[in-house]
């Protein structure tokens, strides 16, 4: 199964729990350049039903690809966001700050 996201979703923990995403938001948002970045589930637009109805109806057929999601975001977090690549990238900065501010 997957789990559907509104606007203000917890995509990050759905992501990593490895679940597909099935997102209720604008083209243009954050969330759904995250699901798109992943290819980790499937978007339809916002206030409309007919599409979310449509979505949920292909995806229960593809239980494959629902699994192929819900491994791209788990992957996709893990390379991007877990403790340690945070902690690489928030030293790096500490570094460029630090060599910045050095006479």
């Amino acid at each position: 199964m997957f789990v559907f996201l509104g606007a203000d979703s917890k995509a990050y923990s759905i992501m990593a729990s490895g679940r597909p995403v099935l997102a209720s938001v604008p083209d243009d948002s954050e969330i759904a350049r995250l699901i798109k970045d992943a290819d980790c589930g499937v978007l339809v637009p916002p206030e409309d039903p007919q599409a979310m109805a449509q979505a949920i109806k292909g995806l229960s057929k593809q239980p494959d690809l629902l699994a192929q999601y819900g491994v791209n975001g788990r992957d996709y977090v893990v390379k991007h966001y877990s403790r340690s690549q945070l902690v690489r990238q928030y030293h790096q900065l500490l570094h460029q700050i630090a060599n910045k501010n050095t006479p």
